[in-house]
């Protein structure tokens, strides 16, 4: 069967609101069969800790990611022509988007959650899992300088508006 392959990456800095707007997305849209992947389960079922985790993990929960589309795609039971799947991460950084590139989406769509450092942190509040400062810093600064990039590996581009 030729199916179709939708991958949605949430791309935004910690406390930006991508988690909270999958949930609703999903619950919105249940006549579907959406399948989310998201960093932070990985970062617990693979590590145990989603608070204490160094760059070499990251490279590994990205791969994961890659491996869990893959086995999807390739899941006989499911039977849908189209199967969408959503990456609940920052995903700021442009390297990633060409290796979920070569998995071939019919469409690549990023959620771009577009937030400053200062709303970021306020929304952590309400956050089990805090970043520090200086990491939703670093995540900001990269996301700035790659989100020039979007159009040259996503067929649709949506910026997410905040909502408190």
């Amino acid at each position: 069967m030729d199916r179709k392959f939708i991958l949605y990456l949430t791309i935004g800095i910690p406390g930006s609101g991508k988690s909270r707007w999958v949930k609703k997305f999903v619950e919105d849209q249940h006549h579907r069969n959406i399948h989310v992947i998201s960093s932070d389960a990985l970062r617990r079922e693979i590590l145990g800790d989603d608070q204490n985790v160094n760059v070499s993990q990251h490279a590994m929960i990205h791969d994961e990611e890659r491996k869990r589309i893959k086995k999807l795609l390739s899941d006989p039971s499911l039977t849908s022509p189209v199967i969408d799947i959503i990456i609940d991460a920052t995903n700021c950084d442009v390297h990633e988007w060409e290796k979920f590139a070569k998995l071939n989406p019919t469409l690549m769509i990023a959620k771009v959650f577009d937030r400053d450092v200062e709303q970021s942190m306020k929304n952590q509040t309400h956050r089990e899992r805090k970043i520090p400062e200086n990491i939703v810093k670093r995540y900001h600064s990269e996301f700035t300088k790659n989100k020039k990039f979007l159009p040259q590996f996503f067929n649709i581009i949506d910026f997410i508006p905040y909502e408190p």
